[in-house]
């Protein structure tokens, strides 16, 4: 019964691939001059089993923005001073944005988006996480950006975001500008941005017909020991 315990145990655990950091960016590379911003910024990190083919772990920016000067950071300018709701925003295109896929037969399990961010003073101050599984209807998590940098631990805990198998999309939508040269970043110390979370193999269905078959087993054997100790 034990060993059949063990081999089960296996089975399932082996169908695991556990990875801390699912996607990761860090931008202290990026000279200043808005000319030296990337228009999209590939992932320096890509967890185990996370597809590496485009979009998946592609950074760039809503068509309502455009890059900024910011040594050290992946910038953005020209957030419309007019929106006052991250609908509108939307709307505006007023985000930055970035896609996640699993490889093939891999699925995904999201936990939390970690980023350094700022803005200036006349920047976006009211931020929020949104993504393509409900096709950008409603806020994962929201903060409130800083002048002088700040990180932030925005969750994504919601059952949704478990067992992805599929390309999901990200956006960090921003409103509250006083201006249309207001700027926000990603920068700071250490990773910018970090997508944790965990990647599970998906079981072939020979897989789950083992599985099965040995807990029948083990419960037939079981049966037997209580007969014979019963006897």
């Amino acid at each position: 019964m034990k060993k059949i315990a063990l081999i089960l145990s296996f089975l399932i655990l082996g169908n695991y691939s556990w990875s801390q950091v699912i996607l990761s960016w860090e931008f202290s590379s990026i000279p200043s001059g808005s000319g030296n911003q990337p228009v999209t910024s590939v992932a320096d990190s890509f967890g185990s089993n996370i597809s590496t083919s485009s979009p998946s772990g592609e950074l760039t920016r809503g068509a309502g923005i455009a890059a900024s000067s910011r040594a050290g950071g992946f910038s953005a300018t020209g957030f419309s001073s007019s929106t006052t709701d991250f609908a509108g925003a939307l709307v505006a295109d007023d985000f930055f944005t970035f896609s996640v896929a699993p490889d093939s037969g891999f699925s995904i399990n999201l936990s939390s988006l970690d980023i350094n961010f700022d803005t200036s003073a006349t920047g976006p101050q009211n931020w929020g996480l949104f993504s393509s599984v409900d096709g950008f209807t409603s806020a994962i998590d929201t903060f409130t950006a800083d002048v002088d940098g700040a990180s932030h631990n925005l969750s994504i805990g919601d059952a949704s975001y478990d067992t992805l198998t599929s390309s999901v999309e990200f956006r960090l939508v921003g409103h509250g500008a006083s201006s249309g040269s207001g700027t926000a970043a990603f920068v700071g110390s250490g990773a910018d941005i970090v997508l944790n979370g965990i990647t599970s193999a998906i079981p072939e269905p020979s897989t789950y017909a083992l599985i099965f078959g040995g807990f029948a087993l083990g419960v037939v054997m079981l049966k037997r020991r209580i007969t014979a100790f019963s006897s």
